[in-house]
């Protein structure tokens, strides 16, 4: 703690200040402080690591509210696939499914590669009977992150749905291996392997 506040007292850049106040601040757990040391900062430079910063502090009870930060993290970086992943995340959290099928389709046009974007997009299909579609999607999630048991259970669940039983008793097999305690997985596991 002493070494930080000598580092951010000799900073010539009030960035770097800025961010180390807020390490300090949230390490003495005043996270309302931290925050604002920290929107100081983005206000100076944006970036997505920054943002994913603030996010991670922000919650209901702090006086930034996440979806009022989101909207400034799209503004200023209007090409963030994570910003745009999160507020997908948000509308499939609020029952807003709609929205949230095309916002993950847009976070995926940003980077196609994101195993997590991919799941919840694969469900929300799979949720709506899109089958061909769910498939695509949790084929592709899968192939990113084969070892991710929430992956897998999606994409067995699809498989299944979708009549490809072999391939469903196998994902599923390995997701239960992979989270024996998860109840959902568990649940899922005996439903395909029909126990």
């Amino acid at each position: 703690k002493k070494i930080a506040a000598q580092a951010d007292s000799e900073s010539q850049d009030p960035y770097v200040s800025h961010l180390i106040s807020g390490d300090i601040k949230k390490h003495e757990n005043l996270i309302e402080e931290a925050i604002l040391h920290y929107l100081d900062a983005w206000r100076m430079r944006p970036s997505d690591q920054l943002a994913k910063l603030i996010w991670s502090n922000l919650s209901d009870e702090t006086s930034v509210k996440r979806m009022e930060f989101l909207d400034e993290w799209e503004k200023q970086i209007p090409g963030s696939y994570e910003a745009s992943t999160l507020r997908a995340i948000r509308y499939q959290q609020t029952n807003q499914n709609d929205r949230a099928l095309a916002q993950y389709k847009k976070s995926l046009e940003l980077n196609p590669n994101q195993p997590i974007a991919l799941n919840n997009l694969a469900w929300l299909l799979y949720e709506n009977s899109k089958m061909n579609e769910a498939m695509f999607y949790a084929e592709k999630a899968k192939s990113l992150t084969p070892e991710n048991p929430a992956i897998l259970d999606t994409y067995a669940l699809v498989a299944h749905k979708s009549g490809k039983l072999d391939e469903a008793k196998a994902a599923i097999s390995k997701a239960h291996q992979l989270a024996p305690d998860n109840a959902d997985i568990q649940k899922h596991y005996d439903d395909i392997l029909g126990r």
